[in-house]
């Protein structure tokens, strides 16, 4: 077995306006790691020919008429 830290960069808004919501599963075990707004991580151990899965579904809501421009 071997322990794996997952590192992913998740959405988050700077304006109100905007609204992102975030579902895990599992949820992360730190968030904003190393002082990085939006950074997750998940500490999984995983055995030899294990798969892990982690599912993320993600929302983004703003004004309609408004235009989104995304960069992930």
């Amino acid at each position: 077995t071997h322990d794996v830290r997952v590192l992913y960069g998740l959405p988050f808004s700077e304006q109100q306006d905007l609204s992102v919501s975030i579902d895990s599963d599992p949820d992360p075990d730190e968030m904003d790691v190393d002082d990085r707004r939006g950074v997750g991580a998940w500490d999984v151990t995983v055995a030899a020919g294990e798969i892990r899965t982690i599912d993320l579904d993600m929302t983004l809501k703003w004004p309609e008429g408004w235009d989104l421009k995304w960069h992930p």
